[in-house]
């Protein structure tokens, strides 16, 4: 009886040394998709909470800076994002921004700001670090997160 025992110990053994880097491998891709996943959320967070509070500044006298909008997002993002770029382009109204003519019908139907508008994109660059999945997928994961900002009714 003592053999069986000793021969079911030795397969449990051999099982578990056999599952075991499969297990843990699904593991760490779960805590690395969600990391990746983590970045995402806190990039859009911050991208909208560092515009809510630069719109309250008036662009005509200060204008929107990248760097300033990359130190925000850092901020606002609790130190979990790793690499951000933020381009800001500015467009002299709606129209050019969405490269709509203009209609006589429309003019009065539709609102249309007069003021700058400006799109802010911010782009993040992230791998996975932890999980089997890096030496998988060694590319870098990119993310982007574009607003479009207007202070035309907040002004007048």
């Amino acid at each position: 009886m003592s053999q069986r025992r000793t021969r079911q110990r030795g397969v449990i053994s051999l099982e578990t040394a056999l599952l075991f880097p499969a297990v843990l491998a699904v593991l760490l891709a779960f805590f690395d998709i969600s990391r990746v996943h983590l970045q995402y959320g806190l990039l859009e967070h911050a991208m909208r909470n560092s515009l809510r509070v630069l719109l309250a500044e008036d662009w005509r006298v200060k204008p929107l800076n990248p760097s300033v909008i990359k130190r925000m997002i850092d901020d606002n993002s609790y130190g979990f994002i790793d690499q951000v770029d933020v381009s800001i382009i500015r467009y002299d109204s709606l129209e050019e921004l969405l490269r709509v003519g203009q209609d006589d019908d429309e003019v009065s139907a539709v609102f249309r700001p007069r003021d700058p508008v400006f799109q802010v994109t911010a782009t993040l660059s992230t791998q996975m670090e932890i999980s089997p999945l890096a030496m998988l997928y060694p590319e870098p994961l990119v993310f982007t997160s574009t607003l479009i900002a207007s202070q035309d009714l907040l002004f007048d």
